[in-house]
């Protein structure tokens, strides 16, 4: 997994302005975005959580292609035909993958989400993104500078954190 940056927002609308900004980035730059979500806090005290990955949707197609083909394979020894290794191979393969997706620890940490609920106001909103590559370089800086973000917690090295830190308090 990346390294993860939480960017707090005191506008709704800044974080999902700032996730769409990095993914336009994405088309001209390197940005290597695994996972990402963005959290509101509504007028009424709920937190809503949209995230930008669901690993519901990838694993069922993964897994269905994976033992699909197998699958074929397997029919193809055994029966002299791939029909009925498809047949078999691909049904049971979208109900492993879709437990997988159900099951598999992927994306955003679930603890770490709850930490940054118990510090929004409503109208705040959090930006949680894990990337690969580096947060300090100067096009994915100069975005960040555009946004009155603050950065709530990470998972960076100490000195690149500090120096993100540094950054981001400089331009508000």
């Amino acid at each position: 997994m990346g390294e993860l940056v939480a960017l707090g927002f005191k506008d709704r609308l800044l974080a999902d302005a700032l996730l769409y900004e990095l993914n336009e980035l994405g088309r001209e730059y390197p940005v290597d975005i695994e996972d990402a979500a963005v959290m509101v806090k509504n007028d009424d005290g709920n937190v809503e959580v949209i995230e930008e990955y669901d690993p519901f949707v990838q694993f069922p197609i993964s897994g269905a292609l994976y033992f699909g083909f197998l699958g074929a394979v397997l029919g193809w020894i055994f029966t002299g035909g791939p029909f009925i290794g498809l047949q078999i191979g691909v049904p049971v393969g979208w109900i492993l993958g879709a437990v997988a997706g159900r099951f598999a620890p992927v994306g955003l940490p679930r603890e770490i989400g709850k930490e940054m609920e118990k510090g929004m106001q409503p109208g705040d909103s959090v930006l949680l993104v894990s990337a690969r590559n580096s947060w300090n370089s100067d096009k994915i800086v100069s975005v960040l500078k555009r946004f009155d973000g603050k950065v709530l917690k990470t998972t960076l090295p100490p000195a690149e954190d500090a120096q993100l830190r540094k950054v981001l308090a400089s331009a508000n």
